[in-house]
Protein backbone atom coordinates (compact mmCIF):
# COMPACT_ATOMS: atom_id res chain seq x y z
CA UNK A 1 0.00 0.00 0.00
CA UNK A 2 1.53 3.33 -0.92
CA UNK A 3 1.74 6.32 1.42
CA UNK A 4 -1.18 8.16 -0.20
CA UNK A 5 -3.49 5.16 0.31
CA UNK A 6 -2.33 4.82 3.93
CA UNK A 7 -2.93 8.51 4.57
CA UNK A 8 -6.36 8.31 2.99
CA UNK A 9 -7.24 5.22 5.05
CA UNK A 10 -6.01 6.94 8.22
CA UNK A 11 -8.12 10.01 7.42
CA UNK A 12 -11.22 7.84 6.94
CA UNK A 13 -10.60 5.94 10.14
CA UNK A 14 -10.27 9.28 11.93
CA UNK A 15 -13.42 10.58 10.24
CA UNK A 16 -15.34 7.41 11.18
CA UNK A 17 -14.14 7.75 14.78
CA UNK A 18 -15.25 11.40 14.82
CA UNK A 19 -18.64 10.46 13.38
CA UNK A 20 -18.92 7.69 15.97
CA UNK A 21 -18.37 10.19 18.76
CA UNK A 22 -20.93 12.54 17.23
CA UNK A 23 -23.44 9.70 17.09
CA UNK A 24 -22.82 8.86 20.74
CA UNK A 25 -23.31 12.53 21.65
CA UNK A 26 -26.52 12.68 19.59
CA UNK A 27 -27.82 9.52 21.27
CA UNK A 28 -27.30 11.09 24.70
CA UNK A 29 -28.94 14.34 23.59
CA UNK A 30 -31.89 12.53 22.05
CA UNK A 31 -32.40 10.37 25.15
CA UNK A 32 -32.31 13.51 27.28
CA UNK A 33 -34.81 15.26 25.04
CA UNK A 34 -37.04 12.19 25.09
CA UNK A 35 -37.10 12.26 28.89
CA UNK A 36 -37.97 15.97 28.88
CA UNK A 37 -40.77 15.43 26.37
CA UNK A 38 -42.15 12.50 28.33
CA UNK A 39 -42.09 14.57 31.53
CA UNK A 40 -43.91 17.42 29.78
CA UNK A 41 -46.37 14.96 28.33
CA UNK A 42 -46.99 13.36 31.73
CA UNK A 43 -47.52 16.80 33.28
CA UNK A 44 -50.00 17.67 30.54
CA UNK A 45 -51.88 14.41 31.06
CA UNK A 46 -52.03 15.01 34.83
CA UNK A 47 -53.49 18.45 34.13
CA UNK A 48 -56.07 16.98 31.77
CA UNK A 49 -57.00 14.34 34.33
CA UNK A 50 -57.42 17.06 36.98
CA UNK A 51 -59.69 18.98 34.62
CA UNK A 52 -61.74 15.84 34.00
CA UNK A 53 -62.11 15.20 37.75
CA UNK A 54 -63.10 18.83 38.34
CA UNK A 55 -65.71 18.69 35.60
CA UNK A 56 -66.99 15.32 36.79
CA UNK A 57 -67.43 16.81 40.25
CA UNK A 58 -69.60 19.52 38.73
CA UNK A 59 -71.76 16.81 37.21
CA UNK A 60 -72.64 15.37 40.60
CA UNK A 61 -74.93 18.30 41.28
CA UNK A 62 -78.58 17.21 41.21
CA UNK A 63 -79.76 19.78 38.67
CA UNK A 64 -79.39 18.78 35.02
CA UNK A 65 -79.38 21.85 32.88
CA UNK A 66 -77.68 22.85 29.64
CA UNK A 67 -74.56 23.72 31.62
CA UNK A 68 -74.25 20.11 32.80
CA UNK A 69 -74.64 18.84 29.26
CA UNK A 70 -71.94 21.26 28.12
CA UNK A 71 -69.64 20.08 30.89
CA UNK A 72 -70.22 16.42 29.98
CA UNK A 73 -69.33 17.19 26.38
CA UNK A 74 -66.22 19.01 27.56
CA UNK A 75 -65.21 16.00 29.67
CA UNK A 76 -65.57 13.74 26.65
CA UNK A 77 -63.47 16.12 24.55
CA UNK A 78 -60.76 16.26 27.24
CA UNK A 79 -60.66 12.47 27.46
CA UNK A 80 -60.42 12.21 23.69
CA UNK A 81 -57.63 14.81 23.61
CA UNK A 82 -55.72 12.96 26.32
CA UNK A 83 -56.09 9.67 24.46
CA UNK A 84 -55.10 11.26 21.16
CA UNK A 85 -52.07 12.96 22.73
CA UNK A 86 -50.94 9.68 24.26
CA UNK A 87 -51.44 7.78 20.99
CA UNK A 88 -49.57 10.47 19.07
CA UNK A 89 -46.66 10.36 21.49
CA UNK A 90 -46.45 6.60 21.36
CA UNK A 91 -46.72 6.52 17.57
CA UNK A 92 -44.34 9.30 16.64
CA UNK A 93 -41.82 9.96 19.38
CA UNK A 94 -39.74 6.79 19.22
CA UNK A 95 -39.48 6.91 15.44
CA UNK A 96 -38.88 10.64 15.30
CA UNK A 97 -35.98 10.48 17.72
CA UNK A 98 -34.28 7.30 16.51
CA UNK A 99 -30.53 7.97 16.75
CA UNK A 100 -29.76 5.05 14.43
CA UNK A 101 -31.69 6.74 11.61
CA UNK A 102 -29.77 9.95 12.27
CA UNK A 103 -26.45 8.10 12.10
CA UNK A 104 -27.47 6.46 8.84
CA UNK A 105 -28.32 9.87 7.37
CA UNK A 106 -24.92 11.21 8.45
CA UNK A 107 -23.12 8.26 6.88
CA UNK A 108 -25.12 8.71 3.70
CA UNK A 109 -24.09 12.36 3.58
CA UNK A 110 -20.45 11.39 4.09
CA UNK A 111 -20.69 8.80 1.32
CA UNK A 112 -22.35 11.28 -1.02
CA UNK A 113 -19.44 13.67 -0.53
CA UNK A 114 -16.98 11.05 -1.79
CA UNK A 115 -16.23 10.25 -5.39
CA UNK A 116 -17.12 6.69 -6.25
CA UNK A 117 -14.49 4.36 -4.96
CA UNK A 118 -13.52 1.89 -2.28
CA UNK A 119 -14.12 4.25 0.66
CA UNK A 120 -17.59 5.16 -0.55
CA UNK A 121 -18.38 1.49 -1.16
CA UNK A 122 -17.28 0.64 2.41
CA UNK A 123 -19.49 3.34 3.91
CA UNK A 124 -22.49 2.26 1.82
CA UNK A 125 -21.87 -1.36 2.81
CA UNK A 126 -21.75 -0.35 6.48
CA UNK A 127 -25.01 1.59 6.12
CA UNK A 128 -26.65 -1.54 4.71
CA UNK A 129 -25.29 -3.62 7.63
CA UNK A 130 -26.71 -1.12 10.13
CA UNK A 131 -30.10 -1.21 8.40
CA UNK A 132 -30.11 -5.01 8.50
CA UNK A 133 -29.25 -4.98 12.21
CA UNK A 134 -31.96 -2.42 12.82
CA UNK A 135 -34.50 -4.60 10.99
CA UNK A 136 -33.45 -7.74 12.88
CA UNK A 137 -35.71 -8.93 15.70
CA UNK A 138 -34.76 -7.42 19.08
CA UNK A 139 -33.84 -10.83 20.51
CA UNK A 140 -31.05 -11.12 17.96
CA UNK A 141 -27.89 -9.40 19.34
CA UNK A 142 -25.82 -7.20 17.04
CA UNK A 143 -22.68 -8.75 15.54
CA UNK A 144 -20.57 -7.31 18.39
CA UNK A 145 -19.13 -4.42 16.46
CA UNK A 146 -19.75 -0.74 16.96
CA UNK A 147 -22.00 0.80 14.33
CA UNK A 148 -19.10 2.81 12.92
CA UNK A 149 -16.16 0.50 13.49
CA UNK A 150 -14.17 -0.11 10.31
CA UNK A 151 -14.91 -3.37 8.59
CA UNK A 152 -12.25 -5.64 7.17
Amino acid sequence: MDTNDEQQETRWHDELARLGEQIKTLKVQMESRLLVLRDEFDTHIVGLEADVRRLEALLTTPARDPEVNRIEAQIDRLRAQGDAAYDLLQATLPRGLDPIDASIRRLEAAAAALPSGEDRRRILTRIEQIRQQQAAPPSQPPNGSDALSPQG
